[in-house]
């Protein structure tokens, strides 16, 4: 599996000083003004909260979605050196609104020591303003003393791979005790738990499957569990100051979900199910075309032509052509990807195509 953090220290501090630079706002979009600055940087401006950030990537895209502007064309526009005109579409749809939907959450964050009046912090993502503050320190909070409790039930406990992107963040363990035999592999069982500050995926623990042939981790979303960034409108306008009480509601919140979602995941019976599972995968129809049927997956989920390649490499050396097989060549790719997320998003692939109906895997086995 991919490596970000060699140790939970590592990534714990991380989280805490990024805990304390973030600023929320609630305004009104028919408020707000965006400013093209040059060098590709766009600024947006919430006057009467005298804030102005730049927007990154992700805040651009959502804001984009909003408006129902094509990011095809403002990517367009970006190719061509049209930074004016991207401004000044956007403060046309800021404020004449094509919907109803017009007081919006804006996540920023600070920059910790700025260097000029254009790094003062980045508007990092543009939500609704039912947009749940489920941060990452929550999840860590609650993570932390039902990894404790399940190292002293499984007697060891294993930190696979630990992420913090732009995106997301990543908690992989594994219970090195829970190992089982699988068609022949030998295999450890384990947790995946991630989350998204900034609306790029829903909170999540889902099941970790780890071979030990090949170092291949393979995670299995349709049998985790899965929150939603989705609460109550905040009616107030400005900065969103999350006072002791509220932070201490929304931890004990968090680790009630994630302690009973915990327990369901790492139960025998799950395990149970998983292994039943990858027995039933060697079991599947064989694939007729190596190539085409890797095309066919590559079509499915979307892989770069590297990815491809990739996968088409590893599926043929393995020389395994059930499902169990194109399962591992997927996985094996995500460990030596340049991407933390995509390697992670890999290994869900990889736990989707093990899951996945006779009838879908038939269309793949059978490609020609």
């Amino acid at each position: 599996m991919k490596q970000g953090f060699t140790s939970i220290d590592g990534l714990v501090q991380d989280v805490d000083k990024y805990r304390n630079l973030k600023r929320d706002y609630i305004a009104d979009v028919r408020a707000t003004e965006m400013e093209y600055i040059g060098a590709d940087v766009f600024k947006l401006h919430i006057p009467d909260q005298d804030v102005s950030y730049t927007v990154n990537n992700n805040a651009l895209t959502q804001m984009a979605a909003w408006s129902k502007t094509p990011m095809s064309y403002v990517n367009h526009m970006r190719s061509n050196k049209k930074g004016n005109l991207i401004a000044d579409n956007f403060n046309e749809w800021f404020s004449k609104p094509i919907h109803d939907h017009t007081r919006r959450m804006y996540r920023g964050m600070k920059t910790e020591f700025p260097r000029t009046a254009n790094d003062s912090g980045n508007w990092r993502s543009f939500h609704s303003n039912r947009f749940k503050r489920v941060d990452h320190e929550h999840i860590l909070d609650g993570v932390m003393p039902e990894l404790e409790a399940l190292a002293e039930e499984y007697g060891d406990i294993k930190v696979a791979s630990l992420g913090l992107t732009d995106d997301k963040m990543y908690i992989k363990v594994l219970f090195p005790k829970t190992e089982a035999k699988a068609i022949g592999d030998v295999v450890q069982f384990g947790l995946s738990i991630g989350n998204s500050e900034v609306g790029k995926g829903l909170a999540y623990v889902s099941p970790l499957v780890y071979v030990l042939r090949c170092l291949n981790g393979m995670v299995l979303p349709e049998l985790g569990v899965k929150t939603r960034h989705v609460g109550s409108a905040i009616l107030e306008d400005g900065y969103i100051d999350y006072g002791d009480d509220t932070v201490e509601s929304d931890q004990k919140t968090v680790m009630l979900k994630l302690r009973d979602t915990i327990k369901s995941v790492c139960s025998h019976e799950n395990r149970n199910k998983i292994l039943n599972k990858i027995n039933e995968s060697s079991d599947s129809s064989k694939v007729s075309n190596p190539m085409k049927a890797v095309e066919k997956t590559a079509k499915l989920f979307n892989f770069t032509e590297k990815e491809l390649q990739d996968t088409t490499l590893s599926f043929v050396k393995r020389g395994d052509y059930s499902k169990w097989g194109m399962v591992n060549a997927v996985t094996a790719i995500a460990n030596t990807h340049d991407n933390y997320d995509r390697a992670s998003n890999l290994e869900s692939l990889g736990g989707r195509i093990l899951t996945m109906g006779k009838s879908q895997w038939q269309e793949i086995a059978m490609a020609a």
